[in-house]
């Protein structure tokens, strides 16, 4: 195993026995609860806000978030709301509070009982759980939590990885919960983990759906993206940003939701350079990006991926990130070499769960999912071991069909498994050059792209109308 050297890495308290450590480039704000009265210790500034309670925990912000209700409020004053919900109206509202934040973030609320994660709408900035010996780790990074339990890698796990018989269309990654680590595991979208202090227990527990969700005609619905979307992505930017484009409509909306004043973006796309021919799709897509851009005065550029040799400087650092591994490392690499670093950068992940991301009519016949359906919406044959991760997936979420609501579970399958495992990592890569964000990651949107009709999510009308 790797080690590394968090000696530098600075501390703050959560509790008596519990802190949080970051890297000095990572944004944390934290909040300090009190004993009785709700008042609030900003640790920045070391200033007291009204009595002498003694400390009852912590509230964290890791990340950028916003509410949609009030873009204009800062972490430090959304951390400050839900530390005050929490003393005052309980557990239960505080989460209620920061399930419907939008950004990329994970939110900690620690406690002398127990510590709380909560990722944000779709485990964007990641969180996993090791626990060794009756102690917790939570982490970015699973070589980060491997790292500070003292875990080997699992040998079962990469068999599972490295079998030919689980095959997928795109890039494999581990099904259900498991991770290169026995003992690391993924704190999923819609759910929270929870460490009790006094007995060392750790739980993984659904806290979305909740109610059925609203159900709305087009017109409705259009009128409402219209209102959220370009909030989000206006509280989205920096104040110099880049933003991965393809020549879809996703892209078109983030473009035509640009504040018009806002000049300080680049636009980007990557594609294949070492392919000998060209595929028709690929072609569109860059000049269909191209195009975009230019209409709106934007500068693009169109970058090519080339392939990451062991000996590279980049892929040694990779390594020491990521262990044993490898997702997307072409792509970090395309991106690290060919964009100005440390901005904020937008990908436009996420609105497929609100537009149907998984499509195959067997799987949305089926009211009731099975391992075997599961399997079917992301791998081309029926592994053994990927079905039993799968079953296991099932009761580590919870996912059971009570659960949902009124939304199917295809569409909740695909948010919660697809975009914590596939796209929390892949913004990880994208973390090597700046800070990745979808304007997408919001409850609120997705709730809304979610409330029409299933023949107008599959064709994104909300999406095509708000572009028009």
């Amino acid at each position: 195993m790797r080690h590394h050297d968090l000696s530098d890495w600075p501390s703050e308290p959560l509790t008596s026995k519990y802190t949080i450590s970051y890297d000095t480039r990572t944004v944390v704000t934290v909040r300090k609860l009190t004993a009785r009265r709700g008042f609030l210790h900003d640790l920045y500034r070391k200033a007291r806000v009204g009595g002498d309670d003694e400390d009852a925990g912590s509230v964290v912000i890791v990340g950028r978030c916003y509410d949609l209700d009030d873009i204009a409020q800062t972490e430090s004053r959304i951390a400050s709301n839900i530390a005050a919900t929490f003393v005052t109206r309980g557990e239960q509202a505080a989460l209620e509070y920061g399930l419907y934040l939008s950004g990329r973030f994970a939110l900690f609320i620690a406690t002398e009982q127990a510590i709380i994660a909560l990722p944000d709408c779709h485990a964007t900035y990641a969180i996993c759980a090791a626990e060794k010996n009756g102690r917790i780790v939570f982490a970015s990074h699973w070589m980060l939590a491997a790292t500070l339990s003292g875990l080997e890698v699992s040998a079962r796990n990469q068999a599972i990885m490295n079998d030919p018989s689980y095959a997928t269309p795109g890039r494999k990654y581990y099904p259900g919960a498991l991770t290169s680590y026995d003992d690391v595991v993924p704190v999923f979208a819609n759910h929270l983990g929870r460490y009790r202090i006094q007995d060392g227990h750790f739980s993984h527990e659904r806290i979305y759906p909740v109610h059925a969700l609203p159900e709305r005609d087009v017109e409705r619905a259009s009128t409402a993206f219209a209102s959220s979307f370009p909030r989000s992505v206006a509280a989205s930017l920096g104040a110099r940003s880049l933003i991965g484009l393809t020549s879809g409509v996703d892209s078109q909306c983030a473009l035509r939701a640009l504040p018009r004043d806002y000049r300080e973006i680049l636009a980007f796309t990557y594609m294949h350079t070492t392919e000998t021919r060209l595929s028709p799709e690929t072609i569109e897509d860059v000049i269909g990006a191209s195009r975009e851009a230019l209409k709106r005065g934007i500068r693009h550029l169109t970058i090519g991926l080339e392939p990451v040799t062991n000996a590279a400087p980049f892929h040694s650092a990779y390594c020491r990130t990521f262990g044993d591994f490898e997702h997307l490392p072409a792509v970090a690499k395309c991106l690290y070499d060919n964009l100005p670093l440390d901005r904020t950068i937008l990908f436009l992940f996420c609105p497929e769960t609100g537009t149907a991301g998984y499509k195959r009519n067997a799987s949305r016949r089926a009211n009731t999912p099975t391992p075997e359906l599961l399997a079917a919406t992301f791998t081309r044959t029926s592994n053994p071991a990927v079905l039993h991760a799968m079953d296991d997936y099932m009761a580590y979420t919870h996912f059971h069909a009570e659960a949902f609501t009124n939304i199917h579970w295809c569409d909740l399958f695909y948010w919660e498994h697809r975009l914590t495992k596939w796209g929390g990592r892949f913004l990880q890569e994208v973390d090597l050059t700046g800070f990745a964000i979808s304007p997408y990651n919001s409850r609120r949107i997705i709730e809304t792209l979610l409330s029409v009709p299933y023949a107008a999510r599959a064709a994104k009308t909300v999406q095509l109308r708000f572009r028009a």
